[in-house]
């Protein structure tokens, strides 16, 4: 049972020794079963315990096998690799140790077998039980390789399906702001042309200076020279001033970085989302949502601080956040978030004191080759 209690870190460290050991097991039988198949030397170049065979055999098959080994684990992220669900992860640690255990076990018995009877036939019946060991087992770790890579992928679906939800519904909004305003311009005139048709030039020349004030205003705000981060912030502030909340930036950035879209829009715009919905259930009378992004040498900074309830436990050291969200979009949010930081060598973390939720994300700039991977 104090296995099954291992934390999910040390359950991935667990399978990474166990292949260690299992591809140590694999060099030793592979090089036995060719070793048994070559001529034996004389007497006086046999050394204790390996024969000369067995250490060219040995040798032979660590320069086949490494670079393909050294290529795959290169390629393939062994700290990824841990962050799959726990019930996979134990699942598979279980079981590869439960076939280290079974490999050895089958290794013995051939030893056994092959000193009790040395004939050519038995040789080879042995060799073709251990080589299909040794399939199996490479079977094992590449189902549960492969379906880490495919689950994510799946993830990575899931991240580029709910930002095309997130730009289509800030198009949606943007259209509706749009029909809104063609709506008051058609009102505008029409004032107007009545102020106009009854001669009363002087409210007719304050009115226009009202509106032409008022949309100076609108149009004129900008909340960064980056056109890609203005275009994302400006759809959730102005729904945070429409719901009350007070919102203050500070944000200094270059005008152009090779982030993709996309992975902009899940990390700030889920990032907006839980502030404002935070904001709305908060108990202050001005909510507030305090956002800084600055670049610092190679990297980002991302910083979002919102008010939030006071009561409920603390979110320390970058643990998952509970919401109190009922589906499952959340989830996939935080998850997301998650991986946009991931996939730019970043790091994400997040906390509660009292009333106020602080956010923070740092990511690498990336090559402009590099960004759409």
């Amino acid at each position: 049972m104090y296995f099954f209690s291992l934390k999910k870190e040390v359950q991935c460290k667990i399978l990474t020794y166990v292949m260690v050991l299992q591809y140590a097991v694999f060099l030793y039988t592979t090089a036995e079963m060719g070793a048994k198949f070559t001529a034996p030397l004389p007497q006086e170049f046999q050394f204790s315990p390996y024969s000369i065979n067995s250490i060219v055999m040995y040798v032979l098959v660590t320069a086949a096998t490494y670079p393909w080994l050294y290529s795959f684990l290169k390629h393939l992220d062994l700290e990824e690799s841990g962050q799959g669900d726990k019930k996979s992860i134990l699942l598979i640690s279980v079981s590869s140790v439960g076939m280290f255990i079974a490999f050895v076990a089958a290794l013995q018995s051939e030893m056994l077998i092959n000193d009790l009877h040395s004939d050519s036939v038995t040789k080879v019946c042995l060799n073709i039980w251990l080589l299909s060991m040794i399939v199996i087992n490479l079977l094992a770790y590449y189902n549960y390789f492969r379906c880490l890579q495919i689950e994510k992928e799946k993830e990575a679906a899931n991240m580029r399906l709910m930002a095309g939800e997130m730009q289509y519904d800030a198009l949606q909004d943007k259209f509706e702001a749009a029909k809104k305003r063609q709506h008051n311009i058609r009102h505008h005139f029409r004032t107007l042309a009545s102020l106009a048709e009854e001669q009363r030039y002087e409210e007719l020349d304050k009115y226009l200076k009202t509106y032409l004030e008022g949309w100076e205003k609108s149009s004129s705000r900008t909340i960064s020279r980056n056109a890609m981060i203005n275009s994302i912030l400006s759809y959730y502030l102005s729904q945070a001033e429409e719901k009350g909340i007070t919102v203050e930036t500070d944000i200094n950035v270059k005008e152009k970085y090779p982030f993709y879209m996309p992975d902009m829009t899940v990390l700030l715009g889920n990032a907006m989302e839980n502030a404002i919905e935070a904001c709305c259930n908060s108990e202050i009378e001005v909510p507030f949502i305090r956002i800084m992004i600055k670049q610092v040498k190679q990297s980002i900074l991302i910083k979002i601080e919102n008010s939030t309830r006071q009561d409920g436990g603390p979110v320390m050291g970058g643990k998952r956040h509970k919401s109190t969200k009922q589906n499952r979009e959340h989830g996939y949010g935080l998850a997301s978030m998650e991986m946009v930081v991931k996939k730019y060598q970043g790091g994400l973390e997040f906390w509660k004191s009292e009333n106020v939720f602080v956010l923070r994300a740092a990511l690498n700039i990336p090559e402009d080759k590099e960004a759409k991977k």
